[in-house]
């Protein structure tokens, strides 16, 4: 079967979901969902698109013909002149042509939106766990929207901005990055991130802490190990247990949650952490609130296996406009 879903992705190209495909073609058929989709999505990018052979058909036609001459939705290429006429022999699907461009496309780098630094301070833009470079496509941009829109000039990263789940506390995918890749991938993204929202607060989570967690419990002074801000290369970035900005409390908040927090500390809180939460509470007679934010992970990553069988994430972003809590969708 496996066999017959490459010619089946060298034909007709990606004609359905991952998953669907998997299904189609009885791919891994007692694995999970995401083992299936994962095992098409590979055996999809695996293939050398360089050395796929179009289909051919001989035409003839007048020398007199337009070169970009279409009929019955196929351009013509690769013109060899013969005995008087123009022997058309690569005839090409336009909707394969539009296959193949999309293809490629996928290799072009957005362009990368430019930072907005004229924000009131007092307006903060959380920004939900990320766990680079696990990050769903367009989270970033979204944020930067949202930060435009609310006028924030205050930016905090609730937490967990890597994931680092070749050294994870759950099961690591075997076939997943090493260390050194994971590590390279995730800091080649977060200077994005520090490019877009340069001056910004990182409340530190458990997953950017596993390292260090597991260096201390083997004894390792910590004298040996670097900063945060150096390990990711965002040096402007200040890296804190917890954030206070005009008396709302931020925190990653591994142990608890944003209502149980603001109940005890008798203030408004901002949390992440949970990732399929997502709410605004009030609190003493509505002068106190607490925001969890959800996440902006791609939930269909290997690194999430652990999750697979729970609750969907909350895509979201927080916003504290004028003392007023948002929480802002991601709907992709």
């Amino acid at each position: 079967m496996i066999e017959q879903l490459k010619k089946h992705l060298m034909s007709e190209g990606k004609t359905d979901s991952w998953l669907n495909l998997a299904v189609q073609f009885n791919i891994l058929p007692n694995a999970s969902n995401k083992q299936r989709s994962d095992k098409v999505r590979k055996l999809f990018n695996s293939i050398d698109w360089s050395k796929v052979e179009l289909p051919t058909v001989e035409m003839k036609m007048d020398y007199t013909s337009n070169p970009n001459w279409i009929v019955d939705n196929t351009y013509v290429q690769d013109v060899v002149y013969n005995d008087g006429f123009y022997n058309r022999t690569t005839i090409k699907n336009k909707e394969w042509d539009e296959f193949r461009k999309w293809k490629e496309s996928k290799n072009i780098q957005p362009t990368t939106p430019k930072p907005y630094l004229n924000g009131n301070p007092n307006n903060v833009l959380v920004v939900s766990d990320i766990h680079e470079p696990f990050c769903k496509k367009g989270y970033l941009e979204f944020c930067r929207l949202q930060q435009e829109v609310f006028n924030c000039g205050t930016i905090v990263f609730i937490g967990d901005v890597i994931d680092q789940h070749f050294s994870s506390f759950h099961n690591i995918d075997p076939d997943g990055l090493g260390g050194a890749m994971e590590l390279d991938q995730a800091v080649n993204k977060l200077k994005i991130w520090h490019q877009v929202f340069p001056n910004a607060v990182v409340t530190v989570g458990n997953h950017d802490k596993i390292i260090s967690r597991k260096l201390y419990a083997s004894g390792v002074s910590q004298r040996w190990m670097k900063p945060l801000h150096e390990v990711l290369e965002t040096p402007t970035w200040k890296y804190l247990t917890e954030y206070k900005h005009n008396d709302i409390m931020y925190v990653h908040g591994e142990g608890s949650t944003a209502s149980k927090k603001a109940n005890d500390e008798l203030c408004s809180v901002v949390q992440g952490h949970l990732h399929t939460e997502g709410y605004i509470q009030l609190f003493n007679g509505g002068r106190n609130f607490a925001m969890q934010v959800g996440t902006g992970i791609d939930f269909e990553q290997y690194a999430f296996a652990y999750a697979q069988r729970g609750k969907k994430p909350i895509l979201s972003c927080g916003i504290v406009h004028n003392q007023t809590a948002f929480l802002i969708p991601f709907i992709v």
